[in-house]
């Protein structure tokens, strides 16, 4: 059950990841995982849990995907918008970048 419990690590922090993809990583197959998750009821929980949260896209881990540098960053790279947990798409390396280069075109303009 030790491998099943890595699988379910995968699929907690790699939201990105197909159910298939982190299956492989972690050398399961669809059967074993049922047969396991069948048998064990707190393991079920967990994978109930876990999938459920990955539909809805909610955040697990600490750290988020720059869709600009496509990078896995620290979330405390991004900035939170409102007072959800919603935070930007782009890390504040590349916020600021795309700044600087705004002011340069803007600079250039004049």
């Amino acid at each position: 059950m030790f491998l099943v419990g890595d699988f379910l690590y995968l699929l907690k922090n790699y939201p990105r990841s197909s159910e298939n993809q982190l299956l492989k990583v972690a050398e399961l197959t669809k059967e074993y995982l049922k047969l396991v998750l069948d048998n064990d009821n707190i393991l079920r929980g967990e994978y109930e849990i876990i999938t459920q949260s990955r539909n809805r896209g909610e955040i697990f881990n600490d750290y988020l995907f720059c869709v600009k540098c496509k990078i896995r960053k620290s979330i405390n790279k991004f900035e939170q918008i409102g007072n959800h947990k919603t935070f930007s798409k782009i890390c504040s390396y590349c916020a600021e970048d795309n700044l600087a280069k705004f002011n340069k075109i803007v600079r250039n303009g004049d």
